[in-house]
């Protein structure tokens, strides 16, 4: 029976022995979870992909809305057949211009870095380059901070143009209105003299006239025409104001074509930058 006993217990207890054996403690503390792990490590990684794709994005989507919304809506008429004067267009066109001077090429710089960020992560320091996902942040960088020589190069004649044209009036349009200015103080000086003067001298004038028209043959009439008159003085300041108007909206319309340029550019670097976070 003893014996019996025992090899009846020794299997229970080796059992019992083998049942309680995974509950225990892992002794080494220096075994981590990998789950954890492996969490921390991408994290930098998909909030650097997120914080570029979203800053790609903005500024595409804010250089296309100024080619597509904004300048239309700057050259349409206040009123039927009466477009908005030039100075107000230049205006309006300077604040745009300026606004985004400030904040489009630093935040490209920034976004441009976080491509960059991701081109060294997956590999791109490497001999090998890092394959075609690193060549695709490569050239999501380069085609996001490319907006800034392409405006150097391609939209600084027309940006120059444009400023001046906010400074004062041009040159022509100051020779153009002088004889309109000459005449007008004659106009007014003439007005001013004295009642008791005048007819003496229209009185005076006009014989002296006579005497030399009789004396030399000649009449006066071609003189009197080299006057100008109101009429042509006002045919003249339009004519100067529409030269103006059209060059305005033709250099700011100009510029929005320029601008979609700076669009595909950005917008070839988002298209690739999500390309490469998805492959």
């Amino acid at each position: 029976m003893d014996g019996q006993t025992r090899h009846l217990i020794s299997p229970r207890l080796s059992a019992s022995h083998h049942h309680h054996t995974p509950t225990r403690h892992n002794p080494n503390p220096s075994i981590k979870p990998h789950t954890p792990m492996s969490t921390q490590t991408t994290t930098p990684l998909q909030l650097t992909k997120l914080l570029s794709l979203l800053g790609s994005g903005l500024i595409t989507g804010s250089i296309l809305s100024l080619s597509i919304y904004t300048i239309p809506a700057l050259l349409l008429p206040s009123l039927p057949h009466r477009p908005l004067p030039p100075r107000t267009i230049q205006a309006q066109w300077s604040h745009i211009y300026h606004s985004g001077k400030r904040t489009i090429p630093v935040l490209a710089l920034a976004t441009s870095a976080g491509y960059l960020y991701l081109w060294r992560a997956v590999g791109g320091g490497a001999a090998a380059g890092g394959g075609g996902k690193a060549r695709l942040y490569a050239l999501g960088a380069a085609c996001t901070i490319a907006i800034v020589p392409y405006t150097i190069m391609f939209m600084r004649g027309n940006i120059d143009g444009l400023e001046r044209a906010g400074e004062g009036p041009s040159p022509s349009a100051t020779t153009t209105t002088t004889p309109s200015t000459s005449a007008s103080a004659i106009s007014a000086s003439t007005t001013t003299t004295t009642p008791t003067q005048m007819p003496t001298i229209s009185i005076s004038s006009a014989e002296d006239t006579e005497n030399a028209g009789v004396q030399g043959g000649e009449s006066t009439e071609p003189v009197a025409a080299q006057q100008p008159t109101k009429e042509s003085l006002d045919a003249a300041r339009r004519v100067v104001a529409a030269e103006e108007a059209r060059s305005v909206r033709m250099l700011v319309d100009q510029w929005g074509m320029l601008n979609l340029g700076r669009a595909a550019l950005t917008g070839t670097g988002f298209v690739v930058g999500l390309w490469a976070a998805l492959t």
